[in-house]
């Protein structure tokens, strides 16, 4: 298991809704598995149906393993319309935290903000993990990002196709650095 880090090096993805943030994703993930990356964690991903989302699913990085996050629950108080699986949480955090990886993908949403769902995943990868590339929701990026050192790079979506080409090449560069 590695040790805990003295200050995390992360990367941050900012974004909301259908920005392309799942596409960024993946588009990193890919880079850098290119490069020679190890790469772990989840990437959490809308279930649409037209302009409806009927759910969360946490895919793997590399495999393409999916595991339904989150599914709307009409017999919950609106409070939260969302039923959540404890074994979504247990596979995104052995995706993250188990074997050894050179960069792991994170998520923080709502319940994250709220230091619940993933946070405990997402605050030991932080700790352990040689980078950390964690995708953050825009409306909770204050309450997240505040408890954190600053970023080693950051893009915030939507963005131009150019400056996703130069932020995933800015990535792989980070990640480059970190394997000397």
């Amino acid at each position: 298991m590695p040790t805990d880090r003295e200050s995390p090096r992360w990367i941050a993805v900012v974004g909301a809704g259908r920005d392309g943030r799942a596409d960024v994703l993946v588009e990193l993930a890919r880079a850098l598995v290119t490069a020679g990356a190890r790469v772990g964690g989840f990437l959490q991903q809308t279930r649409w149906s037209g302009d409806t989302i009927e759910g969360y699913d946490l895919v793997h990085p590399v495999s393409g393993e999916r595991v339904a996050l989150a599914r709307e629950d009409h017999g919950v108080p609106e409070l939260c319309r969302w039923t959540f699986s404890e074994a979504a949480f247990d596979a995104a955090r052995q995706w993250t935290l188990e074997g050894e990886h050179d960069v792991v993908f994170v998520e923080a949403g709502r319940l994250e903000a709220a230091e619940r769902g993933h946070w405990p995943t997402v605050a030991r990868a932080l700790a352990v993990q040689p980078l950390t590339v964690l995708s953050i929701r825009r409306g909770v990026l204050a309450s997240v990002a505040l408890r954190l050192p600053d970023p080693i790079d950051a893009i915030e979506l939507p963005a131009g196709d150019h400056e996703v080409e130069r932020f995933v090449a800015r990535s792989r560069r980070h990640y480059e650095e970190e394997k000397r």
